[in-house]
This record gives structure tokens, C-alpha cells and sequence, in this order.
């Protein structure tokens, strides 16, 4: 997603990047159609968001 995203808008796009596009996507539905499902995706998002930043911290981690 976030290799995609980069060459489409011409800017690096970080895949935390992406998951929050699609977290806002998600609270958009929320404000429209509050349903059970859609929470379960947020908080899904938010599970991924955070997988995706303490990888990132790892491998900051071994390098230094």
C-alpha cells in the first residue's frame, strides 16, 4: 500500500501513513452508519497501526 500510494501522489508514504488514511476512512463511516462491524475494523486498524510503529521501533533499535 504505502509503495503504491508513494509512486501514485509522488511523495513517500510511510505504511503508518496508510493505515491512518484508512482509520479516518473507517471514523467517515462511523459519523454516517455507526455499526458494531465498523468498530471492530477500528480497532483492528488501531491493532495494525500499532504492530506497524513497534516494528518500525525494532529495527530503529538494531541498527543503532
Amino acid at each position: 500500500c504505502a509503495v503504491i500510494a508513494s509512486v501514485l501522489i509522488g511523495r513517500t508514504v510511510t505504511p503508518q501513513d496508510c493505515v491512518k488514511v484508512l482509520m479516518a476512512l473507517k471514523q467517515a463511516r462511523i459519523a454516517e452508519q455507526n455499526s458494531p462491524e465498523h468498530m471492530k475494523d477500528l480497532a483492528g486498524y488501531t491493532d495494525i497501526l500499532n504492530q506497524v510503529e513497534c516494528a518500525e521501533t525494532n529495527k530503529k533499535e538494531m541498527f543503532t
